[in-house]
């Protein structure tokens, strides 16, 4: 038979699927770029993601989108031949109107860097995942103030072949400055077992607690 704090975390994993599930769409900040180009030099360790067009950044917040206008995105950032990363930063800029945001939109600062293997891509190219810490911009509440975790995906199908940081790579230009990648910024949410187990953890303080003050009366 499942005991009183089997019981509790039951419960508790329950209400926090549940409400995970339902109010994860709409309560996560995302921006999305298209048109980027990122450029890396293997001699230098340096990498440089810039964006060539600005009707392509799009911000959603609470179920709807909007354009960001005169919008930039820029990352750059140390990656050694391994792939290890050694700092970088990340600047959003342009202006919202409705809701009002102003310039700059997003900063941050590079903790940790992931991406596929060469001899594993998806789709036939990789995918490069950059972990940011929030540290400034007029949307920096909203993906959850300073010094909150903030991840960029970021893809270019013309990096098809990419071999690795061993030798410098770069992605195709379409027309003047625009290139061909994308990249989603958004604020990582725990993914629902794991929120349960955090506020099981909590629930557990609280009953302990609570059985510490019930002995306590008893005395």
């Amino acid at each position: 038979m499942m005991n009183t704090r089997g019981a509790w975390i039951a419960v508790v994993c329950l209400l926090v699927w549940g409400a995970t599930a339902q109010a994860e769409p709409l309560g996560v900040p995302d921006i999305y770029s298209s048109y980027i180009r990122s450029v890396y030099d293997a001699d230098t360790d340096s990498w440089t993601t810039t964006y060539g067009k600005a009707q392509n950044i799009l911000f959603t917040f609470g179920g709807s989108t909007v354009p960001i206008s005169s919008g930039t995105f820029s990352i750059t950032a140390n990656i050694d031949d391994s792939g290890i990363q050694h700092g970088g930063t990340l600047l959003i800029g342009g202006s919202i109107t409705t809701p009002a945001y102003s310039n700059p939109l997003l900063s941050g600062d590079l903790v940790g860097f992931g991406y596929t293997p060469p001899s594993d891509p998806v789709n036939g190219y990789p995918l490069f995942e950059f972990d940011f810490a929030v540290s400034g911009g007029s949307l920096a509440s909203a993906f959850g103030g300073s010094a909150a975790p903030v991840t960029v995906r970021l893809s270019d199908p013309s990096l098809t072949g990419w071999s690795g940081f061993g030798s410098d790579f770069q992605g195709t230009i379409l027309v003047g400055s625009k290139g061909r990648g994308q990249a989603d910024t958004f604020s990582p949410i725990p993914e629902p077992m794991s929120a349960c187990m955090m506020l099981a953890s909590a629930g557990m303080v609280v009953l302990s607690g609570c059985r510490r003050r019930l002995r306590g009366g008893k005395r």
